[in-house]
């Protein structure tokens, strides 16, 4: 069996399904080797743009919609949906935030909006020192739970460190902050740059912790969309990138005594808490939305989803 493969492989404490792409997989064993001229050919990354038509995504579930936000970063003005959760040496703040507060994050540098051909991005920023292990936004929506859940957005690596969590989804207090040890649910990891892992937690421990694919080109805008069913009894997480079908699975996370949840994406690194890091972390977002709506179970039992 390919070696590579060793990356699929998990023990799962319940279903998942998760596609193998022929990149994933090299190819070993008895081969003819044959004389012949190798021409090595650059990989070319076209990139798309960080304003694809995502509309689809605004049909996702099957209730009317509870709350659906964008934000363009255009401005500092779209940046006031966000809480700032920063923690570094040098600045600090994690909680709701005003405009002096969003004025003087921007001003650290951890977090800045970039030019970029008559657009403006998000970027976040860590130095490689001991103690910078936070830079993130965070929306705390006013739902509660039983909801259908997308969230979308666009990303690419300037440089990062070995492990970088850059999107995460949080049930707040309640027995996710005491049996499941304060971890998210559900995050997203950067692996070597590249590499893309999915973490599932619950109360009863950790579900899912599985590397799902490889960035070809990390430095292009790369698309990640993540659906989410909030129901204790019909569970379920589906992942997107670049519109392939990479991860979904309908096994329990969080609590399911959870009343609220929410999300945030940038920069979280807890190695570099009390450890320096090897270097520093650049990761820039754009075209960030959630839609959520209530959620309605099926006839059939089944998800309906719409792309």
């Amino acid at each position: 069996m390919p070696s590579d493969l060793t990356l699929h492989t998990q023990q799962h404490l319940c279903s998942t399904d998760t596609p193998i792409s022929v990149e994933n997989i090299n190819l070993q064993g008895n081969i003819l080797e044959v004389p012949r001229d190798i021409t090595l050919i650059q990989n070319i990354c076209f990139g798309s743009s960080p304003h694809v038509n995502m509309s689809s995504l605004s049909r996702h579930g099957t209730g009317r919609t509870l709350e659906r936000i964008q934000s363009s970063f255009s401005s500092q003005y779209h940046l006031r949906q966000f809480d700032i959760s920063i923690d570094t040496p040098n600045y600090s703040h994690h909680g709701s935030s005003n405009k002096t507060i969003r004025q003087n994050a921007l001003q650290s540098g951890f977090i800045s909006q970039e030019h970029e051909k008559n657009n403006t991005v998000i970027k976040f920023h860590l130095p490689a020192q001991t103690g910078n292990f936070r830079t993130e936004l965070a929306h705390h929506n006013k739902l509660g739970m039983h909801v259908d859940s997308s969230y979308s957005f666009k990303m690419k690596v300037g440089q990062a460190a070995n492990d970088v969590i850059f999107f995460q989804v949080r049930e707040p207090g309640g027995l996710m902050k005491t049996m499941g040890k304060d971890r998210p649910p559900i995050s997203l990891h950067l692996i070597e740059g590249k590499k893309i892992k999915i973490v599932v937690n619950s109360i009863y421990g950790q579900q899912t912790n599985k590397m799902i694919a490889t960035l070809a080109c990390p430095d292009a805008w790369n698309q990640f969309q993540i659906k989410i069913t909030w129901d204790k009894r019909k569970p379920f997480i589906e992942l997107l990138i670049n519109g392939k079908n990479m991860f979904s699975t309908s096994c329990a996370f969080g609590s399911p005594t959870s009343e609220k949840h929410y999300s945030k994406f940038g920069v979280y690194i807890p190695n570099q808490k009390k450890v320096e890091g090897i270097k520093s972390t650049s990761i820039y977002f754009d075209n960030v939305r959630e839609v959520h709506r209530k959620y309605i179970p099926s006839q059939t039992g089944k998800h309906r989803h719409h792309y």
